[in-house]
């Protein structure tokens, strides 16, 4: 508060009206030089208790000349301050806690009262979850550990004093707190930007692991990685099922990890610690899905992290790991964006919502949008629809990939008006499952348990308008063991549908509907000359063979239930025609 020379010093007891009643006593006078004074920002600040009470009876003493503050008992100090946190202030500290209290923290105060409207406390350690601010709760062990706290991320404004807290109401004398070389600083350059916001890049506790170098480059876009090299950058991101991680890489040293993580703990090696690996010689650490970089420029990912992680992360982690000649190793990851996707299906590149029937029998499963929208997943008893719009012509081709990794009764795709199971508005393709009595089963060809692509002429079955495209994995009984996948889904009309590739024109059937009988014309002269036809119902079983001889006469169908039928014909030249029958008794 002041220094300098003082010829006196100067007792006062002032009361203008009434004076007598004034009445003032001062005692055991000292002014010594003493060390007593906690150095924040290097500069000395003098460390005071609050009112006693239950929340600051424990003691504080001032070690390493000035550096360290050492808190026992149940004890929250103040230390003078008068600091202006804006947004680009980050509070730098070293914490160890030999006896854990309920809150180890530390905070900024204006009114000197404990329990008031302030301090604002961020807590690094305790078993008390309900105060403070969580965010950095990620203190273990009974060891020093460096934080970097960005707390203008937190809050700004002008503060008297920084507070320590060891708090430990019952049995005190168990809680010991140390913090040393505190350091409150604007860093206003070398922020490496997480969804264009700068924060502060810092080092795991060195060893085998982390000994490279950082550098942040192009006012904060990149970060480059050389030697042995793994940083942490502060995140407090809650990760859903939906966030997208996109960046860039480029590698041009080639190391046995380089990756982007998410951690808690701010313990390399700890159980919170999840990698991605997108190069790297190493094949038995994180998840290496996207191990696809092969070059040396920059390569772009669009990753969808919700399907492997969830939850709040406190930091970001870049690594560039080579333990051996780390000098050769170098890594560059810039234009960082953590994003929530909108969890919509893309059908034909355009995002579509996926919703549910009402809950029953058919539709007791789940269902998830992955890989950034071209993947639905489905588990349990599922059957979901996703919005179409669309108007399946003959020409119409219906193309996509599927997985199955726990067989149901029924794994397909179909298209629905009514929106409703089981109703009249529904028309489904099955491509596997145990269940052979139910939809178009002349697609019912997967077998295993890896992707396959389907190519499917849906127009050669069912043309019109529909709302809705609909998607089964279908498992009665312990669906928990059903899992199916779709993805790339593409409804396509370009003139090379199985209908028009088999000049389904050409060939007139009569009546149709048909109750009894039906007569098949061909209307071109150049058509060559038949010598088979086959009806088959929906199931995909042939019910009415028809040879050369008897090809003139008409087709017996009285005997057929009423249903939808496929009518097949061959000519000389192994050209196949088909088209769709009605057949109503």
């Amino acid at each position: 508060y002041v220094t300098g020379e003082f010829a006196y010093i100067v007792f006062a007891g002032d009361k203008d009206s009434d004076g007598t009643l004034q009445e003032s006593f001062f005692r055991n006078i000292v002014l010594r030089e003493g060390d007593n004074l906690l150095k924040i920002n290097g500069v000395g600040r003098p460390v005071s208790n609050y009112d006693p009470g239950a929340q600051d009876n424990g003691d504080y003493e001032i070690q390493d000349d000035g550096s360290t503050l050492r808190l026992s008992g149940n004890a929250w100090k103040k230390a003078r301050l008068n600091y202006t946190l804006t947004e680009n202030t980050i509070l730098e500290f070293e914490m160890k806690v030999t006896g854990l209290g309920e809150i180890h923290g530390i905070g900024f105060d204006n009114d000197n009262v404990l329990g008031g409207q302030e301090p604002w406390l961020f807590e690094f350690a305790g078993s008390q979850t309900n105060y403070g601010d969580q965010t950095y709760r990620t203190y273990t062990g009974n060891g020093w550990v460096s934080f970097s706290i960005p707390v203008g991320k937190h809050l700004t404004g002008n503060f008297a004093y920084i507070v320590f807290a060891g708090d430990k109401d019952s049995d005190g004398v168990l809680q010991e707190s140390f913090f040393r070389n505190v350091t409150l600083k604007e860093v206003t350059d070398d922020l490496f930007k997480i969804n264009d916001i700068g924060q502060e890049v810092s080092s795991y506790d060195t060893g085998t692991q982390d000994n490279g170098d950082y550098e942040i480059q192009d006012d904060g876009s990149t970060l480059h990685l050389s030697g042995n090299a793994w940083k942490k950058v502060p995140l407090d991101y809650t990760v859903t099922e939906n966030t997208i991680l996109e960046f860039d890489i480029k590698v041009t040293g080639l190391g046995e990890i380089h990756g982007i993580g998410f951690d808690n703990d701010n313990v390399l090696g700890g159980r919170d610690t999840w990698l991605f690996q997108f190069a790297g010689t190493q094949t038995d650490y994180g998840d290496r899905t996207y191990h696809t970089y092969s070059s040396d420029d920059w390569v772009s990912f669009s990753i969808p992290v919700g399907d492997y992680i969830a939850g709040d992360f406190n930091y970001i982690v870049f690594a560039g790991d080579k333990d051996s000649d780390g000098t050769l190793q170098e890594s560059f990851f810039r234009n960082i964006v953590l994003r929530e996707g909108d969890g919509l299906l893309n059908i034909n590149g355009t995002g579509r919502p996926v919703s549910s029937y009402d809950p029953g029998a058919q539709d007791n499963g789940d269902y998830r949008v992955q890989d950034g929208g071209s993947t639905l997943h489905l588990s349990g008893n599922a059957w979901k629809k996703a919005e179409l719009g669309y108007g399946i012509t003959p020409g119409t081709v219906l193309e996509f990939e599927m997985k199955v990794t726990g067989l149901g009764e029924i794994h397909g795709i179909g298209f629905d008006n009514d929106d409703r199971l089981g109703g009249t508005g529904s028309w489904l393709f099955e491509f596997a499952g145990t269940q052979m009595d139910y939809g178009i089963q002349q697609y019912r060809t997967y077998s295993g348990n890896d992707w396959v692509s389907f190519s499917v002429p849906i127009g050669d079955y069912v043309t019109g308008e529909f709302a809705y495209i609909v998607f089964a994995g279908d498992k009665d009984s312990d669906g928990t063991l059903q899992e199916s996948f779709f993805r790339n889904i593409v409804l396509r009309e370009n003139g090379v549908g199985l209908s028009s590739k088999l000049n389904l024109s050409v060939m007139k059937i009569h009546p149709n509907p048909a109750r009894e009988k039906i007569f098949v014309d061909f209307e071109s002269t150049n058509t060559p000359e038949m010598v088979r036809m086959e009806l088959y119902d929906m199931t995909g079983r042939l019910v009415r063979v028809v040879a050369k001889g008897s090809l003139d006469r008409p087709i017996a169908v009285d005997d057929l239930k009423s249903g939808i039928y496929l009518l097949k014909t061959t000519d000389t030249n192994g050209r196949e025609y088909m088209k769709r029958v009605v057949i109503k008794h």
